[in-house]
């Protein structure tokens, strides 16, 4: 039979070890959490990194492939070839074989450069309608056959007559592809014959082994069997690659490194072409974060409804992750078993000794009163332990208590930072009225949670993830306030250096044709509203060419940075200078309230463009065609790219008349 005091004890014990237990539990889960969310904000980076990497590369093919296609020699063959094949007849075969051989000898050479030197796999040229192959200059000896219903970047080029890029899978290589249009040089522009179209293409080679140089992380590219056994012809899949992996059923089309076959066979695990995901893997002792993601073709894009035809795996090494997990739950194991020992003790000798009830109330308070400062204690422990930043200040914002993690954030010492104001972290990137705000929030809300930006001691710049709270008495009055921050410092530049590549193009420092998409929208919106109007400028420099084939392209570069600079002068930082590509550039302008006044906004351009540069002492003169198209409130509904193409036309009008700079849409050339 228990005594009381027995059935007291055992009851707090059982309470005790439950409540242990939760909070064991609760720090496992939460630590398994962080590290959760930690990879996948990796992933996310990842996948990220990767797409803007695929973009840079379609647009190298899409590059290759304009110029490649803009040789007048190069389309007087294909357009002669074109005839023949149209003509049809035995005779006509016999010319186009030879025709053939002449474009295969033309481009051979610079072909071969090209690959050693960008990577490049696959040049082909194909006729329109649809998408028959002519000549494959990577595989001469395949042609003539038709691929309407495989290469639907071709199909969309013929049919369009406008580039696309996108990754695509073929008859000899799957590859992330540039296809242009080809005219036939010999006729004007306004009435150009359209050929066929041109694709330069490149494997996914380069792409893995860059993102693995710049991110230490491993990379790997698969496509479905189904998916190449459709497509591909047997011999180039037997030459292209070693075997199917059982595994997946699936081909390996690219790796930068060779233990992927490791990943894919360890825990009969398979890969998922349909959704995203991140798992955390064990090979041979060694722990691995597996990161994956759908793989879509250019078809598969258009119509998203079609289903993945591989997918790209990440992975990489989280030894150190994974041990700093077990440490903490190996540190909260102890110390959980060491509080409740410790517990138990206290409350096993405060029931022994309470011989009455004024004992036992005696022992049950002193017993509360070591139960709170053991708590404090924990409390202390657990603020030092943290990875983020502790910083507490007094009524007055004096700071009375900072962290082992904000003395490392910062660099200052406890004994520098105790005393002092918060101020001594203060940069100069904010105004008094995120200060205010700050303040306003912190009274209204009791917290404020953001991004702030402060300084290190050195005067680094130091970007806090922070949540600052106020802390008040049991009578409401303000005794402390709180700070806890981490450095996200390198998460926000990773996220700008992406935004920038992203957005802006890299030499004129200018926005490039996503943001003029972007920036044009909102003009014409805000237009509607206001019943203004808004001009569309379209510029392309004239006699650019011949200036990066004799002086190079380092002069190339230097006149499309110096002219960017001038006209974003002569437009205004109110509106919208972007570069397009290559010598094009487009303006938005939406400040004019006349015709007329356009007219003098484009006098000053045509002023600056024709201004002498030197570059090395030598001097360089060009000129430019200007073609504007005009929306107004005249019940005319046209879109963003329709007035980017009236623009264009009356660009190559102003540029044909021999007389004019600029040319308005619907007009005759200006003077």
């Amino acid at each position: 039979m228990f005594t009381l005091k027995q059935k007291v004890f055992l009851v707090i014990t059982l309470l005790i070890a439950s409540f242990d237990f939760i909070y064991i539990r609760m720090n496992i889960d939460l630590a398994q959490q962080t590290l959760h969310e930690s990879l996948v904000e990796d992933s996310n980076v990842l996948r990220s990194s990767y797409e803007l990497l695929m973009a840079k590369e379609q647009e190298n093919m899409q590059a290759m492939a304009t110029f490649i296609a803009s040789d007048p020699a190069v389309t007087a063959i294909f357009s002669q070839a074109k005839d023949y094949a149209e003509k049809g007849g035995e005779e006509a075969l016999k010319e186009s074989a030879k025709l053939r051989q002449q474009l295969y000898e033309k481009v051979s050479p610079a072909w071969k450069v090209v690959q050693n030197k960008f990577a490049a796999r696959q040049l082909h040229f194909l006729f329109g309608p649809g998408a028959k192959s002519y000549l494959r200059v990577h595989r001469p000896e395949k042609f003539g056959d038709n691929m309407d219903d495989v290469r639907h970047t071709i199909v969309d080029v013929n049919t369009y007559k406008k580039a696309v890029t996108g990754f695509e899978t073929g008859r000899v290589y799957s590859g992330i592809r540039g296809v242009v249009p080809v005219f036939d040089a010999g006729v004007s522009a306004v009435e150009k014959k359209h050929i066929g179209a041109l694709e330069v293409g490149s494997s996914f080679n380069s792409l893995v082994s860059a993102l693995d140089e710049q991110l230490n992380i491993g990379v790997a590219v698969f496509l479905s069997r189904k998916h190449i056994e459709s497509i591909m012809w047997q011999d180039a899949i037997e030459q292209r690659f070693k075997n199917i992996l059982i595994n997946c059923d699936c081909y390996l089309e690219a790796t930068s490194r060779g233990d992927i076959d490791k990943i894919i066979k360890s825990e009969d695990k398979k890969i998922d072409f349909s959704g995203s995901g991140i798992e955390r893997i064990q090979i041979d002792g060694e722990n691995l974060m597996l990161a994956f993601f759908p793989l879509k073709d250019y078809i598969g894009k258009k119509h998203p409804e079609r289903e993945a035809i591989g997918a790209v795996i990440f992975w990489r090494n989280i030894d150190q992750q994974v041990e700093s997990l077990n440490e903490t739950i190996k540190y909260n194991i102890l110390l959980g078993i060491f509080g409740f020992l410790f517990i138990e003790v206290l409350i096993y000798f405060a029931i022994r000794f309470a011989v009455n009830s004024l004992e036992k109330e005696v022992k049950v308070q002193a017993s509360n009163l070591v139960f709170s400062n053991w708590e404090i204690n924990l409390s202390n422990n657990i603020i030092e332990k943290l990875r983020e930043g502790v910083l507490v200040t007094d009524e007055n914002k004096k700071i009375i208590r900072v962290n082992q993690a904000a003395i490392d954030i910062t660099g200052y010492t406890a004994q520098e930072l105790i005393g002092s104001s918060p101020k001594v972290l203060f940069s100069n990137n904010h105004n008094g009225t995120f200060f205010s705000q700050l303040s306003d929030s912190i009274q209204t809300t009791g917290e404020w949670v953001g991004e702030i930006w402060n300084k290190k001691k050195n005067n680094e710049l130091l970007v806090e993830a922070a949540t600052v709270m106020v802390v008040k008495d049991e009578r409401g009055k303000t005794r402390n306030y709180l700070a806890v921050f981490s450095d996200v410092t390198d998460k926000v530049k990773h996220q700008r250096y992406l935004e920038e590549a992203a957005f802006t193009d890299s030499l004129t420092k200018l926005p490039n044709r996503i943001v003029l998409q972007q920036r044009f929208e909102q003009a014409l919106k805000l237009a509607k509203q206001k019943r203004q109007s808004i001009y569309c400028v379209f510029i392309d420099l004239d006699k650019f060419k011949p200036i990066n084939d004799t002086f190079g392209h380092d002069a190339g570069d230097f006149v499309l940075a110096t002219l960017s600079e001038r006209m974003s002068k002569v437009i205004g930082a109110e509106d919208t200078l972007a570069r397009i590509g290559g010598d094009e550039f487009v303006a938005v302008i939406n400040n004019l309230n006349s015709k007329q006044r356009c007219v003098e906004l484009l006098q000053r351009l045509v002023q600056v463009i024709r201004t002498p540069m030197y570059y090395n002492k030598q001097k360089l003169t060009l000129s430019a065609s200007f073609g504007v198209s005009i929306w107004d409130d005249s019940g005319v509904n046209l879109t963003v790219d329709e007035l980017l193409q009236q623009a264009d036309e009356a660009m190559y009008q102003a540029k044909n008349s021999m007389t004019s700079d600029y040319m308005f849409y619907g007009e005759n050339a200006q003077s």
